[in-house]
């Protein structure tokens, strides 16, 4: 890793950079003693990138099904009713489908063209998955 400091000028700033300083890991920009910038190659930027879009899209589009998760949690007393074990399919805050087969009634919403529809299965209790947590056992001579 190599550190620029810059100056300051009355005009724009000037960086005596050299590409083979790449080589060798980023390249900080320092100025007054505190960084300022990195400069890093394309391709790594861009993985960059892709990471941190892949790592955030779950995110959005959770934030996107929150109205439709509460509209979920709103209707589900009626729904207890008339949809019990069923999972359905909530968009614009409506059911829009049902069906006791999860991955029949999404294909079914997504062939009709909707999307960020929330799929939930309607019960009075919520699942619980019990998943235990590998062990590690260590060889010890008897």
């Amino acid at each position: 890793m190599s550190t620029i400091t810059i100056h300051e000028t009355q005009t724009a700033y000037n960086v005596p950079f050299n590409e083979a300083a790449l080589a060798t890991g980023p390249v900080i920009l320092e100025r007054k003693g505190r960084r300022v910038a990195v400069i890093i190659p394309a391709d790594e930027f861009q993985a960059f990138r892709l990471w941190q879009e892949g790592r955030s899209w779950p995110q959005r589009q959770l934030g996107r099904l929150q109205t439709e998760r509460t509209a979920f949690r709103r209707l589900l007393p009626e729904l207890l009713k008339t949809h019990r074990g069923q999972f359905v399919a909530i968009q614009g805050g409506d059911v829009v489908d049902a069906d006791v087969d999860e991955s029949a009634l999404a294909r079914r919403v997504l062939a009709q063209g909707r999307r960020l529809v929330y799929i939930q299965e309607v019960r009075s209790d919520p699942r619980i998955y019990d998943l235990p947590s590998p062990e590690v056992v260590r060889h010890v001579p008897l």
